[in-house]
């Protein structure tokens, strides 16, 4: 059995990702709410435009402050993007197929008169799906420390 300093230091990269990964969120949903309510743009364009800026924020933080890395910015910024795209390609499926199938496009939150797309929902539950393939693939295809040295 694991002592504890030894258990801390094995749950501290999910937790520091876990902590990025909430960043992300904000920054996607700001991004896309920018692009879908305020410019327009078709929701799956907005969907990607979100993901493109939370992605990048994203490797910023998981390069500097969770994984510590020191390999080269620009092949590993380019795997990061590609194993994220796992989690947005499941994010992009929930989101379709919640406009698809539901019968409401708005969701009504009672008492404070606000409908909300149904695309934030989906969006943000699809993101959190998309959360364990994207540690998975970062942690032992982006950041591995092998490839650091």
């Amino acid at each position: 059995m694991e002592s504890g300093p030894d258990l801390l230091e094995k749950s501290e990269e999910p937790i520091k990702f876990a902590l990025v990964g909430i960043s992300g969120i904000f920054v996607n949903l700001l991004v896309l709410f920018l692009a879908y309510d305020v410019f327009e743009i078709f929701y799956g364009l907005s969907l990607a435009i979100g993901f493109m800026f939370s992605v990048t924020s994203n490797y910023i933080l998981n390069r500097i402050w969770t994984f510590n890395s020191k390999g080269s910015i620009l092949p590993e910024y380019l795997k990061y993007v590609a194993s994220n795209y796992t989690g947005f390609l499941i994010q992009l499926s929930v989101v379709f197929t919640a406009k698809k199938l539901s019968p409401k496009q708005y969701l009504v939150i009672p008492f404070i008169d606000l409908n909300i797309d149904i695309i934030y929902f989906a969006s943000l539950f699809g993101i959190f799906l998309g959360f364990v393939s994207n540690f998975l693939f970062s942690k032992f295809f982006v950041f591995n420390n092998s490839d650091n040295v």
